[in-house]
């Protein structure tokens, strides 16, 4: 793969054929939650926002087998009773829970497809596309993070931001790294500072 191949694709799923092995796990099931969310607020029906809150706790290792199997149970449930555009909807949001993280990505992606089509008549393929780099980052230029940048300030913003899915505060995330002495363009822009 090429640099200007990775810049320029415009498909989500080739883009992730691009990556170089070992894909992450984690990033693929993050991806796969990211593009059910873009609906957000996926309404409760179905079982689709069970299932991509559990997808993410899946992500950080944080889903008990219980709670996972109750989630898959809720969305298999709606599965049988969604129709149409929510049926696509509803596969997005059960890939989530998809034992292996680039099968879940995969389906989200396809499902996503099938449900902008189906509802909107549309692709929204820039969106996904989006999505995809700015969760793996440009492969040709890794960003490593200098330790002096994770102030305890920094730190407590990240996982706030984190944590409460509040990525409006990803402007002030920038301003601290900016204070921490952060100046790498690549991370600045990921969370453009406001100033």
């Amino acid at each position: 793969m090429l640099e200007a191949e990775w810049l320029t694709a415009t498909d989500p799923t080739s883009l992730l054929a691009l990556l170089p092995a070992p894909v992450s796990n984690r990033k693929c099931r993050l991806l796969a939650c990211a593009c059910v969310r873009q609906e957000w607020p996926v309404p409760t029906e179905f079982g689709c926002q069970l299932a991509v809150n559990a997808g993410e706790k899946m992500a950080d290792g944080q889903l008990a087998d219980a709670e996972r199997h109750a989630a898959i149970t809720t969305i298999e449930a709606g599965a049988t009773e969604a129709a149409n555009a929510w049926s696509y909807l509803v596969t997005a949001a059960g890939a989530c829970l998809h034992p292996i993280g680039i099968d879940s990505a995969d389906i989200a992606l396809d499902s996503m497809d099938g449900y902008c089509m189906e509802l909107f008549n549309r692709s929204d393929h820039i969106v996904r596309v989006a999505l995809v780099r700015d969760i793996f980052g440009n492969p040709f230029r890794p960003v490593s993070v200098n330790p002096s940048w994770l102030s305890s300030t920094v730190v407590a913003i990240a996982a706030g931001v984190y944590q409460d899915r509040a990525f409006d505060r990803l402007p002030v995330l920038a301003d601290a790294l900016q204070d921490a002495g952060c100046d790498n363009e690549d991370v600045l822009n990921h969370c453009p500072p406001t100033g």
